[in-house]
């Protein structure tokens, strides 16, 4: 296998802007309750690790680093170190290396938090910091200059960043969904995209609102896209399109396109999320080469050219499970953080008129207690799901519908229970929780945007398992 090659810490020029805007696995569990037994305490995730286990993990950090040294992908490099598959142990190692990397960022991620919203984007400072650490990488094949990571990682750092800043770890996360997307285009895409010196950072979004016909080569693309989240520092767009064939059928195809050839609109006026910048896209007759296209379809099922490359589980998996679990990641991670915001509240604040201490104020204690409990159950929850998404396509098997269903289902309950919880305790933290700079505030927005994304409609989505849990037929186009 291919050296790893090292991605360049700065980031490319910002694209073009022609709006006014910027002017190994186990046996899967049949039941999707994993049985491993095996908590985000476990993992370092939230909580500290059991000593054993980190001196273990330590030890092995010491006799053997495994992210790619400063020569990987050159002469130097490949003499080095030989190529060679990657193993659970690596994925343990480089996951824990990765989500230490998260947890550094999160205190400077807070300062900026309402600078950001302000910009309606995230600072350039914050987006070099990602790309430094790394993380759009963590579901990229080894081939690809990735790490050949799984979703266990990938969600663990968009719900660590999410502690800094909410905004950032959604952009993050958009990020490492796309690239790991542009890996399932045809060959030769991946050779041109991730054959350059920086980084992929590829915006986009599945909603088939473009038409394109086909042309020598390839086709001609129009249409214009919402909720383009990370389009301002993106270097390419994945974006849906559909294809008039003979006959009035209809195919849908996914097009990446260099961000340079799209105009951005600047809509993003919105009250929360704001620093996403997930703003509009257009294409104008925009010409896509035929192999930087792919059938939206093979991305439903998880069959595309990068199933055939990339010997990697998680390019067997269909993609909705995948972007479900990347909303509700920040979200959880976000409330996760508020819940450590209201208890240190607690310990400080003192009534205003009767000077007593909060932690003395029945309906706060009451509040802490439920609110750590549902979210505890929530983090549980999530992480065994993931896991046995994970588990299942690395032993080979696949999810069948009411699997898909069920991821849908679950990503939709953990966010309404992070939304939850954090309106739980932003109503009892004082009307100073109000101003612009209090994370309680900006908590509630973020997430209960969150929340109204289709993928984390928890009515939907409960909607949508119950009727395949009845075998009833389910209205063309959803997303499972």
């Amino acid at each position: 296998m291919a050296a790893r090659r090292q991605a360049a810490a700065a980031r490319p020029d910002p694209p073009v802007v022609h709006a006014a805007a910027r002017g190994g696995g186990r046996t899967p569990q049949k039941d999707g309750a994993g049985a491993s037994g095996r908590t985000a305490h476990d993992r370092g995730g939230h909580g500290s690790l059991p000593s054993r286990r980190r001196a273990r993990r330590a030890a092995r950090r010491a006799r053997r680093r495994r992210l790619p040294h400063p020569e990987a992908g050159t002469a130097a490099g490949q003499a080095r170190r030989p190529a060679r598959r990657p193993s659970q142990e690596d994925d343990m190692t480089d996951h824990d290396e990765l989500l230490d990397r998260a947890r550094r960022m999160v205190p400077v991620l807070e300062e900026r938090a309402q600078d950001a919203e302000q910009r309606r984007e995230l600072p350039e400072a914050t987006v070099k910091e990602l790309v430094d650490a790394e993380f759009h990488r963590i579901l990229l094949p080894p081939e690809r200059g990735g790490f050949g990571l799984g979703l266990e990682t990938a969600f663990a750092v968009g719900g660590e960043l999410a502690r800094g800043c909410t905004s950032t770890a959604w952009v993050a996360t958009i990020y490492m969904i796309h690239n790991w997307m542009a890996a399932m285009l045809p060959e030769r895409a991946q050779r041109e995209v991730f054959g350059g010196a920086g980084p992929v950072l590829p915006a986009g979004t599945l909603a088939p609102t473009g038409t394109a016909r086909q042309v020598d080569g390839g086709y001609v693309l129009s249409g214009r896209w919402r909720w383009g989240s990370g389009i301002q520092h993106g270097t390419h767009a994945l974006v849906a399109a559909q294809i008039e064939l003979p006959e009035s059928a209809i195919e849908r195809r996914m097009f990446l396109v260099d961000a340079a050839d799209l105009v951005v609109h600047d809509v993003w006026f919105t009250s929360g999320m704001l620093a996403t910048g997930s703003n509009d896209i257009e294409a104008r007759e925009v010409f896509v080469p035929a192999w930087r296209t792919l059938l939206t379809s093979g991305l439903l099922t998880g069959v595309t050219a990068g199933t055939e490359l990339y010997d990697l589980p998680t390019y067997r998996m269909p993609v909705i499970p995948a972007i479900a679990f990347s909303a509700a990641a920040p979200a959880l991670g976000t409330a996760e953080a508020l819940l450590g915001s209201f208890e240190n509240l607690m310990r400080t604040r003192r009534l205003a008129y009767s000077g007593a201490p909060y932690s003395e104020v029945v309906g706060a204690q009451l509040r802490l207690a439920k609110a750590t409990a549902e979210l505890r159950a929530a983090r549980l929850l999530f992480d065994d799901t993931v896991r046995w998404v994970q588990d299942t396509y690395a032993g080979g098997a696949a999810l069948d519908l009411d699997g898909r269903a069920r991821c849908r289902l679950i990503a939709a309950h953990v966010t309404d229970v992070a939304a939850s919880a954090i309106n739980l305790l932003a109503e009892a933290s004082g009307a100073s929780s109000q101003f612009l700079h209090s994370p309680f505030q900006r908590a509630q927005r973020d997430v209960n945007t969150i929340k109204s994304h289709l993928v984390c409609d928890v009515d939907g989505a409960r909607e949508l398992y119950g009727k395949v849990r009845m075998g009833l037929d389910l209205v063309p186009g959803t997303l499972v």
